[in-house]
């Protein structure tokens, strides 16, 4: 009926009014809207924050050789996708991944974040490795490559891993 009347040309100055209202809530609508955006960019952020933190946490346990605690951010179901092997799937397996890299010898990890990207509950991150493990008789592995980590937002709010997957960059080595 509004519409109707707003273009209903022997209104006059009460169309002007009606137009008038109408612009008002197109303002307003959009000033709700814009806020809404801001609030979402700062939801984004944090989020970024939270992951951010989560991957400087699982260096440093994974650098001090605790597996245990470098799985703590991981889904009770995630599935980890190591290069040149199966898929790890559940927490107490991707425990015991970690673990086995450790016991390698002197392992350390650095992680370089290169994009996330949040969409919803799921937030995807981009990053670039480096390995280095120095093995009990003294020869040193070296690794670098690239990952792709996904996290999930549980119903506590909390962002865990539901996938890892990493691959290297260097070439594999020649049959022999």
């Amino acid at each position: 009926m509004f519409l109707k009347n707003m273009f209903n040309q022997t209104k006059g100055v009460s169309d002007m009014k009606n137009l008038k209202y109408f612009f008002v809530g197109i303002f307003v609508v959009s000033l709700f809207s814009m806020q809404s955006c801001t609030q979402m960019t700062q939801d984004v952020e944090k989020v970024k924050k939270q992951i951010e933190e989560k991957q400087v946490s699982f260096m440093e346990n994974f650098n001090g050789g605790n597996a245990k605690a470098s799985t703590e951010h991981y889904a009770v179901d995630a599935i980890v996708a190591p290069p040149h092997s199966s898929e790890v799937k559940g927490k107490e397996a991707i425990e015991k991944l970690w673990q086995s890299y450790i016991d390698m010898g002197k392992a350390s990890v650095k992680l370089n974040t290169v994009n996330t990207d949040v969409s919803g509950n799921i937030a995807v991150v981009y990053q670039k490795f480096q390995f280095e493990a120095t093995m009990p008789d003294g020869q040193v592995i070296k690794d670098n490559g690239k990952s792709i980590v996904v996290y999930e937002k549980q119903e506590d709010g909390n962002w865990l891993i539901k996938y890892d997957i990493w691959n290297s960059d260097l070439p594999l080595p020649a049959n022999k």
